[in-house]
């Protein structure tokens, strides 16, 4: 937190250049419904090798099929797990932190500056904007495991 105090994010159109070489990404029990309107939904091996739900968003290594080369993303729907970014929850020994890609364009690091919405408070506390984003990841992280438990459950069954 210490670190980022001065962190100020604005908004950036067309910001989804990140996920342009990403063929697949995890989904959540939640999305099914509305996911499986626009891609095809299978479930991969995680690194562990349990069954997780992802949607295929390209064909091939490094393609999405859905992301134009000015960083639309070009369909109805997008993931939850691509609209979290350039946050992400990360678990170090049991406990989950919250870590960002610092190459992320709305990131504006400058105590001067008053581009974007301050991320810290002068306590260094999470003031709303990222308050939001912490609770979406949260939210998120909990109906994945849900997805991921799903999952197994259909492994169990030869399903």
């Amino acid at each position: 937190r210490y670190r980022h105090r001065h962190l100020r994010m604005q908004p950036v159109e067309n910001a989804y250049g990140f996920a342009r070489q990403t063929n697949s990404t995890v989904l959540t029990l939640a999305e099914f419904g509305i996911a499986s309107r626009v891609y095809p939904i299978l479930f991969a091996g995680d690194a562990t090798g349990k069954p997780v739900p992802v949607v295929l968003l390209g064909v091939r290594s490094d393609e999405n099929l859905f992301v134009d080369a000015d960083g639309r993303w070009d369909a109805a729907y997008v993931p939850a797990f691509v609209r979290r970014y350039p946050f992400v929850l990360a678990e170090d020994g049991g406990q989950w932190n919250v870590c960002i890609d610092r190459a992320y364009p709305g990131f504006v690091d400058d105590a001067d500056s008053d581009l974007g919405t301050p991320l810290f408070g002068d306590d260094n506390e999470p003031l709303p904007a990222l308050r939001g984003s912490i609770d979406f990841l949260e939210a998120f992280q909990r109906t994945f495991e849900h997805a991921v438990a799903f999952a197994a459950e259909l492994a169990a069954h030869d399903l």
